[in-house]
């Protein structure tokens, strides 16, 4: 499996969770290879098998 980091920009993420504007609420979710990894903004990162 390719490293996530490598697929998305880890640094555009960090800037919707830790920017003055950051979300509160809310998460974003994607399919990367075979699993569904969700960022939450109160509860980090999950990757679960798809």
């Amino acid at each position: 499996m390719q490293p996530l980091y490598e697929a998305i920009d880890p640094d555009a993420l960090d800037q919707l969770f830790e920017s003055p504007h950051q979300l509160q609420k809310g998460c974003i979710m994607f399919r990367y290879e075979e699993c569904n990894v969700t960022v939450d903004a109160g509860e980090g990162i999950t990757v679960r098998p798809g």
